[in-house]
C-alpha cells in the first residue's frame, strides 16, 4: 500500500484538494465513486475496500453502506439521505465525545440529516417504552444543543459511574432533569458538569 507522510502528498497523488477531504471527513460533503476508485488506485486497495463499508458486522434489517457516501436511493426534490456512523449503546459509552473513531463503524442512512457530525445509535434498555423500544434506531446530532423536553442521549461523566443514558432532558440554571416515558423509572436530578455530553435525538427510527 502506498504511504504518505503529509496530507497534501496524498492530495497531489488523488488530485483533489485538502478542503475536499476535510469536507467528507465533517460530513458536508461525500465521496463519489468516481473519486473512491481513484483514491483506491493511489493506495493499492480494491474499491470494495472503501465503499463496503467497515469489518464490524451490520446489524439485522438496517440500511448499511459506507460512511459519508451517498445512498443509491431516488429522493423526492428537495431531499437527501447520507450513510452516518452506527454506533451500539456500549460503543456511545466509550467514546470521550464525537470523533471520527465513528467512522470505523457501519453505516445507517438518514435522512436530511442538518449536522455534518450526526451518528446514528441502535438503542438499549425499556426506560423509554412504549414510545421508543429496544432495537430502535436513534438519529443523534452531537453539534446541536439539548432542548428542554426533548428526547437526549446524555453520557455521565466517570466520577458518576459514566452510564449513557436515552432520556427526556430538562434543564434550569445548573440542574439537569432526565425522566422517562417508562413510569416505572422516576426522574433523576442532576447537575450540569455531571454528563461528558448531552446530545439531542432528532429523530427515532423503528424497523417492522
Amino acid at each position: 500500500m502506498a504511504k504518505f507522510p503529509k496530507l497534501k502528498d496524498f492530495c497531489k497523488a488523488t488530485g483533489y484538494t485538502e478542503l475536499i477531504y476535510r469536507q467528507i471527513e465533517d460530513g458536508s460533503s461525500n465521496m463519489s465513486r468516481k473519486m473512491a476508485e481513484k483514491v483506491a488506485k493511489v493506495l493499492d486497495l480494491d474499491v470494495s475496500d472503501l465503499l463496503d463499508g467497515s469489518d464490524h458486522p451490520p446489524a439485522n434489517g438496517l440500511h448499511h453502506g459506507t460512511v459519508g457516501e451517498t445512498p443509491e436511493l431516488k429522493m423526492p426534490p428537495g431531499q437527501k439521505a447520507r450513510f452516518v456512523p452506527l454506533l451500539s449503546m456500549a460503543q456511545c459509552g466509550r467514546m470521550m465525545a464525537y470523533d471520527d473513531s465513528a467512522y470505523d463503524h457501519s453505516g445507517f442512512i438518514a435522512l436530511n440529516p442538518k449536522d455534518g457530525k450526526a451518528f446514528a445509535l441502535t438503542l438499549a434498555g425499556d426506560s423509554m417504552i412504549p414510545d421508543i423500544r429496544p432495537g430502535d434506531t436513534a438519529l443523534v446530532y452531537p453539534s446541536f444543543p439539548p432542548k428542554n423536553g426533548g428526547v437526549v442521549i446524555a453520557r455521565l461523566n466517570d466520577d458518576h459511574g459514566g452510564d449513557v443514558m436515552l432520556k427526556l432532558y430538562q434543564q434550569s440554571g445548573n440542574n439537569v432533569t432526565l425522566s422517562s416515558y417508562n413510569p416505572a423509572f422516576p426522574p433523576m436530578s442532576f447537575q450540569r458538569s455531571d454528563f461528558l455530553w448531552i446530545y439531542p435525538v432528532a429523530a427515532v427510527t423503528r424497523i417492522l
